[in-house]
């Protein structure tokens, strides 16, 4: 790929990817300084925006869940203050004990499945849980869970860039860009497929092995 056409891919992440992620810490999540953000899929197209922006809005500790070791690595390079592997079994008793068994403030879920049941178990008292993206929300929700928000005084919130208010929205795109052109945020996108190899492309996506956005080009 040249360096040309590499910055247009990577430039392809800024209005969905790198605007979804600061628009959900903003206007949904609204993690506080004192506070622990615990992120899914913390090396795909939006995580590694969420993961960068907890830590310039000055979260005090962000827990990154990713798949492999570059992953981890990747994502602690970027400001992750704790780095998980979700496919290890120990991988929630790690999050607990990174939070002195507390569990997370904010849970940005994406994963939903068996990841998505475990981490709802990892809010914090008063903590919240913000879905994004996710796949199947009942894969997470149960009736379970609904008596433990009650009893923890936690609640959920659901966020979803194409039906959120545009004018919010709007208000929020010169920072990103600002962020960006004083390379403060870092854009990835490492994956990108001529239009006729679309199906490499999804087959590259679901071995879980890209990192950032998989663009395809024309």
């Amino acid at each position: 790929m040249s360096a040309s056409t590499k910055g247009c891919v990577e430039a392809t992440s800024i209005p969905i990817h790198g605007l979804t992620a600061y628009a959900l810490l903003k206007l949904a999540a609204k993690p506080q300084p004192h506070e622990t953000v615990l992120i899914q899929a913390a090396a795909g197209g939006v995580g590694l925006y969420l993961v960068q922006l907890a830590k310039i809005i000055g979260v005090r500790q962000v827990i990154a869940l990713a798949s492999s070791q570059r992953k981890l690595e990747l994502v602690r390079g970027l400001g992750a203050d704790i780095a998980i592997n979700y496919t290890e079994p120990s991988w929630t008793d790690q999050v607990r004990a990174a939070t002195g068994g507390r569990g997370a403030d904010v849970v940005l879920e994406a994963a939903s499945g068996e990841v998505g049941r475990e981490s709802f178990k990892l809010m914090a008292p008063f903590g919240r849980l913000v879905f994004f993206g996710a796949r199947n929300i009942h894969d997470t929700l149960s009736s379970g869970n609904i008596e433990q928000l009650i009893r923890r005084n936690q609640c959920l919130i659901g966020f979803n860039l194409p039906t959120a208010d545009s004018q919010k929205i709007a208000e929020n795109v010169p920072d990103l860009l600002r962020l960006i052109g004083q390379g403060k945020l870092k854009i990835f996108a490492d994956s990108a497929f001529p239009l006729a190899e679309v199906r490499k492309a999804f087959e590259a996506l679901s071995s879980r092995n890209t990192i950032g956005k998989v663009a395809l080009i024309p």
